[in-house]
């Protein structure tokens, strides 16, 4: 059994879970870090657990390592990392191998895999890049699985170099968000739909008066701009007119599955 736990913004990283899980040889779980990031202790009952989720300034978003603080994985058990990014994994893989040392075990093997940009600050590629990016990467899950399947190990992919830097650069990342406000619009299109506020991995989006409102606890996955069906939802000026990313193969249910139960 193998245990598979994604945390996603854009839909990537869910994108490669069920890509991954599809090629490996044992019936994977693929488990959503957003349902079990607030829970005492996460006990995997599996010989194989993957941890999978995007790079943010060159580290791990603040809701995994949250979540790896939590897990409780028996000794023996074979863990991999696996960080999608669009261009530069900084130290996210050596990060999440120091945080899992601390518990006794590592990484046994650390992937990276290059995905589409989701961060509107910096712009969002045409969607003819995205496909050719994609493509790439639906090859390289296949090695990837390769070595899953035979249990290997590998050097943890890193930025060379300068992967030391991502220490400083997500401290910088992590002051401007923690605790904070962050500077997200809304324009005349909202509806008052609440999709912002149901795909907010830390529920820090509330309805006031029919319009989104941030509180202080927000990840900066974009997941509320660009999951927002009106594009009501602005971050600094490359939004505004500009391109808007999720994973082509997934839908706003598979990102909150709870919307199965009604209308989006």
């Amino acid at each position: 059994m193998i245990d598979i736990y994604y945390f996603t913004g854009s839909g990537n990283s869910l994108a490669v879970s069920r890509r991954l899980s599809g090629l490996l040889n044992e019936k994977c779980r693929i488990n959503m870090i957003r349902d079990l990031v607030d829970s005492d202790v996460v006990e995997p009952d599996a010989d194989c657990v993957g941890i999978i989720f995007p790079v943010y300034a060159w580290s791990m978003p603040k809701i995994v390592r949250r979540f790896v603080r939590r897990l409780s994985i028996p000794h023996g058990t074979y863990v991999f990392g696996l960080y999608t990014n669009a261009g530069a994994p900084g130290a996210a893989g050596v990060h999440l191998d120091k945080m899992l040392k601390v518990k006794n075990y590592g990484l046994n093997a650390g992937f990276e895999i290059r995905m589409p940009s989701n961060y509107t600050p910096f712009g969002i590629a045409s969607e003819e890049k995205n496909r050719k990016v994609l493509a790439a990467a639906g090859e390289k899950i296949q090695r990837i699985a390769s070595v899953i399947n035979e249990r290997g190990g590998n050097r943890i992919d890193r930025t060379r170099f300068f992967w030391p830097l991502g220490g400083i650069i997500s401290s910088l990342f992590m002051s401007k968000i923690n605790g904070k406000r962050v500077a997200f619009e809304v324009n005349g299109k909202c509806t008052s739909c609440g999709t912002c506020a149901r795909i907010c991995p830390n529920r820090n989006i509330t309805l006031v008066a029919g319009n989104p409102d941030w509180g202080r606890n927000c990840e900066l996955c974009m997941a509320c701009l660009q999951w927002c069906p009106v594009r009501a939802i602005e971050y600094g000026r490359n939004s505004r007119n500009g391109r808007r990313y999720h994973h082509p193969a997934i839908t706003v249910y598979d990102m909150v599955p709870e919307d199965r139960r009604g209308d989006t």
